[in-house]
């Protein structure tokens, strides 16, 4: 979109080796790089600064707002991140594979 070529093989590498350093020292596993990537770009975040904004605003959303998380149904959080995501899925791309596979 702006030029730059995303490697989805490095950027699994980069969580790998994160989840791996960290099994060492009792982190908790990294996951959300997945999703966050095409929603930081859908959003127009282009260099690191935004990964940094964005780390810090769900750090407070988590430690303010997490109580009232608590009382949702898992349904409800399940259905906010399948919205997130499925503005970054391709339909189009889909079909094109499902008819080259036949």
């Amino acid at each position: 979109k702006d030029g730059d070529k995303r490697d989805a093989n490095r950027e699994l590498m980069g969580l790998g080796s994160a989840n791996f350093i960290g099994s060492f020292f009792q982190c908790f596993p990294a996951f959300a790089a997945l999703s966050r990537t095409p929603a930081m770009e859908m959003a127009g975040g282009r260099t690191q600064i935004a990964g940094i904004i964005c780390a810090v605003i769900v750090s407070i959303v988590a430690g303010t707002l997490m109580n009232l998380f608590y009382y949702l149904p898992k349904v409800i959080m399940s259905s906010i991140v399948v919205v997130s995501v499925c503005s970054c899925v391709e339909i189009s791309e889909w079909i094109f594979l499902w008819k080259t596979s036949k």
